[in-house]
């Protein structure tokens, strides 16, 4: 099978359409602990995250410090200010979209239409957003029956349908959450994953231990997503299979669109993603949407495709 296009997204995309949202560079720990612009609810969490930092007596320059590099610093489990699950709350608390105007919708359209698979390393929901409340499946929970997240349906809990489709199709837009989401989780005790869409409260709820299974009523539930920091490799069965998933998309593919993806030295477990889908070489041309000209972000990219990489340097929103 070949794909003609397959689009890989990271934060630089999500940020292109709704500001608000930060780059990796820019989630430090004063960032993070920022009231402004904050979700009511945050205030324990970074209340609870200030004390441990003031207990540590930190100098003020290591808020200066992003969410990747600190993180493994705040313990996990620490009764009773659990300094790692808070800074998680915050970390989410961030990504959160108060409102969805406009967006990507003649690109998702057309991913829809034309069957190109997204991938992304992002945790937030602008994606599912658009794509949700597309006029033809109004839709704020539940199952719409356009998004494929390539987890085997036997892994998850089914999700209460939102009626069938206006448009009377049944295709669905595969879209490959590299590092999970924010609105999933998965269940301690059946192992069941609840894969939901727009509901930005998946992981915050499982870390907090809020709600409970729908399917065996279980009550303990983790966050499904791989932490910024380390080895940044799928850890559990649902991101295995979508990272599965993502390789065979990426080695039948003829086109690769790299979109707010500056491909980080520190992303090795991306990096070797590339290279071991690029084996088959039947990738003839990668296209690099940027901001503006960036050529060390290009030589990354050349040390996997070489001189099939070409740049365009006037931004996502108009490559579209």
């Amino acid at each position: 099978m070949t794909i003609e296009t397959t689009y890989f997204v990271g934060a630089g995309a999500s940020k292109a359409f709704y500001r608000t949202l930060p780059l990796a560079s820019e989630m430090t720990l004063k960032y993070l602990l920022d009231l402004r612009g904050s979700p009511t609810g945050s205030d324990r969490a970074i209340e609870n995250v200030e004390r441990y930092v003031a207990d540590q007596h930190w100098p003020n320059e290591r808020r200066l410090i992003p969410f990747e590099q600190i993180c493994l610093e705040f313990p996990p489990n620490l009764d009773p200010l659990f300094p790692r699950e808070n800074l998680e709350l915050c970390l989410f608390r961030k990504l959160m979209i108060q409102e969805m105007h406009g967006g990507p919708g003649s690109w998702l359209k057309e991913s829809l239409n034309s069957n190109r698979p997204i991938l992304t390393t992002n945790y937030d929901t602008v994606i599912e957003w658009v794509v949700e409340n597309f006029h033809f499946a109004p839709v704020w929970f539940g199952d719409s029956g356009i998004v494929d997240y390539g987890v085997p349906d036997q892994l998850c809990l089914p999700l209460p349908s939102a009626g069938p489709r206006l448009d009377g199709k049944c295709n669905k837009l595969l879209l490959l959450k590299l590092y999970g989401s924010m609105s999933w989780s998965r269940c301690e005790d059946c192992g069941k994953y609840c894969l939901e869409t727009i509901y930005e409260h998946g992981a915050e709820d499982a870390i907090m231990g809020r709600g409970q299974c729908s399917g065996c009523g279980g009550k303990r539930r983790n966050a499904v997503f791989v932490p910024l920091v380390g080895q940044k490799s799928p850890n559990d069965t649902a991101l295995k299979a979508i990272w599965g998933r993502a390789e065979q998309c990426l080695s039948q593919s003829r086109e690769i669109v790299f979109a707010g993806f500056s491909l980080n030295p520190d992303d090795k477990s991306i990096r070797e993603l590339l290279k071991r889908s690029d084996v088959a070489r039947n990738t003839s041309k990668v296209t690099v949407v940027l901001s503006r000209s960036h050529p060390e972000i290009i030589q990354r990219y050349r040390e996997i495709y070489a001189d099939r990489v070409d740049s365009y340097n006037s931004g996502w929103v108009q490559y579209q």
